[in-house]
């Protein structure tokens, strides 16, 4: 199963083209940046940052 087909009981071919490629791209950055030793607490750290810079004003009711 690809991850593509995880999206195709959604019936959405725009939406399963376009996961499709960020898959792909995805697939390729390590390779393409030459890392694959991607630290993944610094990462999600980086997540969060940004998930709480935007989640907590909407929160609030702020646009």
């Amino acid at each position: 199963m690809t991850r593509s087909s995880e999206y195709a009981g959604l019936n959405n071919e725009l939406l399963i083209n376009l996961m499709g490629v960020f898959w792909k791209v995805y697939g390729k950055i390590p390779v393409e940046i030459g890392s694959d030793n991607e630290d993944l607490v610094a990462t999600a750290a980086m997540h969060r940052s940004i998930y709480t810079a935007r989640a907590v004003p909407l929160c609030r009711g702020a646009a």
